[in-house]
């Protein structure tokens, strides 16, 4: 293992037992885990965009960013509807501070944050809390976070490493030269193996019978999170959004794919019958 790779081990191994040690405890452990997410992947999804000659409202956009999520926790999905209302109102008050020509651009942009991180990120919290809102043990909403989690990471890696090794045709190299059609598949199956791993490891509600066809979903919803982040970042000509975790990049790298994962986890679990919201 060359010294790169095995930062990247390192780093990786230390953050998913963060984000383990979080997802366990729960409450406002796990909150606060999801607000300092939200925050560092607001920051940086700001300094892309102000690079691509934009000047997002940054104050605002990360309070009402880190509304979301807030209001999630306190409030369930219910509140969501209502705090949108208010992040739409927001940015169109904030368009009169800026000059003519520009404020409708700087705020929409905002708003393109606040959803794609703060709104995405919200059903993090949501995954963790709805289990218990339903009347099932607390323990439940771990499992279900790390079904999310475990798909996720799962299919980045095994995209990442498979797509190393095995990579010939190229995905989409308009928007990312890297990713190939090989290292996708692997993703999918990658996907499958960490809910296969996470069932098997501590349960939770994800059966035997739908394990592949969701896994296949889920990989393939993350990859298009993943490409969103790519696109963006091939815009302004960036390869990371920012280097808090060696080999990693920065939050928006780490956690584009799961921002699509758990919005979609969660509404499986709320079709199934397994949650109803809260």
């Amino acid at each position: 293992m060359n010294d790169s790779l095995g930062r990247r081990a390192l780093a990786g191994a230390a953050f998913v037992l963060l984000v383990i040690g979080a997802a366990y405890l729960g409450g406002l452990v796990f909150l606060f885990f999801a607000l300092a997410v939200v925050a560092l992947a607001l920051r940086e999804f700001f300094n892309l965009v102000q690079v691509a000659g934009y000047e997002p409202y940054r104050n605002l956009g990360t309070v009402l960013g880190l509304a979301l999520p807030s209001c999630a926790f306190l409030f369930g999905s219910q509140a969501l509807a209502a705090t949108s209302a208010g992040v739409l109102l927001a940015c169109l008050i904030a368009t009169f501070a800026r000059r003519p020509g520009r404020s409708v651009a700087d705020s929409a942009v905002t708003a393109l944050g606040v959803y794609y991180v703060g709104f995405l990120a919200s059903h993090m919290v949501l995954l963790r809390e709805s289990p218990s809102a339903a009347g099932l043990d607390y323990g439940e909403g771990f499992a279900v976070v790390m079904a999310a989690f475990a798909a996720a990471w799962c299919s980045d890696t095994g995209a990442y490493l498979l797509g190393r090794a095995f990579g010939r045709h190229k995905l989409w190299p308009a928007v990312s030269p890297g990713k190939t059609w090989e290292g996708a598949v692997a993703g999918l199956a990658g996907a499958v193996g960490g809910l296969a791993l996470v069932r098997w490891l501590i349960g939770g509600p994800i059966g035997w019978p739908e394990m592949a066809p969701l896994g296949v979903a889920l990989g393939a919803i993350g990859l298009v999170g993943d490409l969103v982040e790519s696109a963006l970042k091939r815009s302004v000509g960036w390869k990371d959004t920012g280097s808090i975790m060696p080999g990693h990049g920065g939050a928006l790298d780490r956690f584009d794919s799961f921002l699509f994962v758990a919005p979609a986890v969660y509404y499986y679990l709320i079709a199934s019958g397994y949650v109803t919201g809260f």
